[in-house]
């Protein structure tokens, strides 16, 4: 808790410096910058949680925080010469991905839509929409025991 609270006085310390040296609101003209704003809201985030007696919320909050955070450090990385190939190389691949996801996450939707209506047509308690969600993603990739 004292490392998260820490490191959270840095990052919002580092976030006010980096405004008040651009003399203009925080413009989110890249990614990185957004994931940086991201992180600090997180850890603010889970400090209240850390009150809170909600394991699983925290658990959640935490792994979302630490996936952001080593996502992050992907741009650090771009300081050494033998590295920034590969990470421009990744943002590019990532990039040409964006049409492919939105169409692959409108068909997942799609599907789990049309299943949950065949088994509400069919008058079974199938679950939930976010389970329906779900099972479609497991069957999208071939773990069909979710179902």
């Amino acid at each position: 808790m004292v490392s998260i609270t820490f490191w959270f006085i840095i990052h919002l310390a580092m976030k006010i410096l980096q405004i008040y040296k651009s003399q203009n609101f925080y413009e989110f003209s890249t990614i990185w910058n957004f994931l940086d704003v991201l992180i600090v809201f997180l850890q603010f985030s889970f400090i209240i949680f850390s009150f809170v007696e909600n394991l699983t919320a925290k658990a959640e909050m935490f792994s979302l925080l630490t996936l952001i955070s080593m996502i992050s450090i992907l741009h650090y990385f771009r300081l050494f010469k033998s590295y920034r190939y590969l990470i421009s190389l990744i943002i590019k691949c990532l990039n040409d991905c964006k049409e492919f996801l939105v169409i692959w996450v409108s068909l997942m939707f799609s599907f789990a839509f049309a299943s949950y209506s065949r088994a509400e047509i069919m008058e079974r308690d199938e679950g939930d929409f976010m389970q329906e969600i779900a099972s479609t993603f497991f069957g999208a990739f071939g773990d069909f025991t979710q179902s």
